[in-house]
């Protein structure tokens, strides 16, 4: 689906900050998409749930919308998706948990 067909439809998105709702915003205006937000949530069970009472749509990551039993439908754009990166104070992390994270992800040792 392309971001351009969801115009007329009401949307539920997230509360203003750096996370998943800015990278959305940065989506639609890309695809010329003006959007409709109906509600604003902070968590993301809200907004599934506001979206399963059919007050909107929502765009979410796709591993929590195929979890949500909600109708899926995917976004054709290949900028619909997020760079992570982990940071710390030094190339290589003292903690523990940072370390074990690392080995998980597959990243190379710098």
């Amino acid at each position: 689906m392309a971001l351009a067909e969801l115009a007329a439809e009401p949307f539920v998105d997230f509360q203003a900050g750096p996370g998943l709702q800015t990278v959305i915003e940065g989506l639609c205006a890309r695809a010329s998409l003006s959007r409709r937000i109906r509600f604003r949530v902070g968590q993301m069970n809200q907004l599934l749930s506001l979206v399963g009472h059919g007050l909107g749509v929502a765009i979410v990551p796709e591993p929590i919308a195929r979890r949500s039993g909600l109708a899926v439908v995917g976004i054709n754009d290949p900028r619909a998706h997020r760079h992570l990166a982990l940071v710390a104070r030094g190339r290589v992390p003292s903690n523990p948990a940072a370390r074990a994270l690392l080995e998980l992800a597959d990243v190379p040792d710098p």
